[in-house]
């Protein structure tokens, strides 16, 4: 393939990667919408387990937000029922978060409404799916 041929073709593959996020964001936010969230609340309650607690640092650090950010939502999904704090034994100063089982509940509920219908996956059958994935593990992979 020529330098403009490979060109043409790697702004193909990044126009149809814009698109394709637009849609798969535009399904994860009508999932979320439908479980009266909001989106960085969605993002939080798909980081937790009702089985583990993490640090308010860690999740912050995760969603990539300001702790101050990251507390404030806490605190709103805490108001809900959906998540529990606990202090941490080894040092009394760090609070952890963990999903309450109403939390883990609407959990599950969003990840089967988020799988259900996805633009990402309704038109490909599973092998094409399967090579999908493993191309875009390859494109992420930073090792």
């Amino acid at each position: 393939m020529t330098t403009s041929g490979t060109d043409a073709c790697v702004r193909e593959i990044i126009e149809l990667a814009g698109r394709l996020h637009a849609r798969t964001h535009a399904h994860y936010e009508a999932k979320v919408a439908e479980t009266g969230l909001t989106m960085p609340q969605a993002r939080a309650l798909m980081l937790l387990s009702a089985g583990e607690a993490m640090s308010m640092r860690a999740l912050s650090d995760l969603l990539g937000a300001n702790p101050s950010n990251v507390t404030i939502t806490v605190d709103r999904l805490q108001g809900r029922g959906l998540v529990e704090r606990d202090e941490v034994v080894a040092d009394r100063r760090v609070r952890a978060v963990r999903l309450s089982q109403e939390g883990a509940q609407l959990k599950r509920r969003l990840e089967a409404g988020l799988l259900a219908g996805n633009p990402t996956a309704t038109r490909l059958s599973t092998t094409e799916q399967e090579t999908l994935r493993d191309l875009l593990r390859r494109l992420v992979d930073e090792r």
